[in-house]
């Protein structure tokens, strides 16, 4: 006669496997967090700008074409766009020193005022608390438990 054997369940192994592979993923994520930070962004604009590729390729021209084309099209936008924002940028700029001092001030403001919200709130719970010791000191006198009535 052979020894008795133990035998795990399958659900169970394949729940530990489950957990141990969610861990791996969760720990080997972790530790790829700069590289794939970096690497996402130009992923996600070439899923963006494949379809356009594409079409310029139909036409029968060259994919390097097509895609220098693309990219040149992307980089002239850019450009484009911060020369208009130039005006709006400096604008905003002139007012950062003022809006920085607004600023200051408000938080000194809430700074002084919490303080007092603070102590009032610690007032009132200590209020809270001498009110219900003596009622529970009270009611204790006078009441009988439940159990012997």
């Amino acid at each position: 006669m052979s020894p008795p054997t133990v035998r795990v369940a399958e659900v169970g192994r394949g729940v530990a496997l489950a957990i141990i592979a969610t861990v791996a993923a969760v720990f080997a994520l972790e530790r790829a967090q700069s590289l794939l930070m970096s690497l996402l962004p130009g992923i996600l604009f070439g899923y963006t700008v494949n379809p356009l590729v594409l079409w310029l390729e139909r036409i029968r021209t060259p994919r390097v074409a097509d895609t220098s084309m693309v990219m040149a099209g992307v980089v002239n936008t850019r450009v484009l766009g911060t020369c208009s924002l130039r005006g709006q940028v400096h604008a905003i700029l002139d007012k950062l020193p003022e809006a920085v001092s607004k600023l200051s001030a408000r938080l000194a403001d809430l700074r002084k005022g919490q303080g007092n919200t603070v102590e009032r709130v610690q007032t009132a719970a200590s209020d809270i608390e001498e009110a219900t010791s003596q009622t529970a000191g009270a009611t204790s006198t006078a009441r009988q438990p439940w159990c012997c009535s």
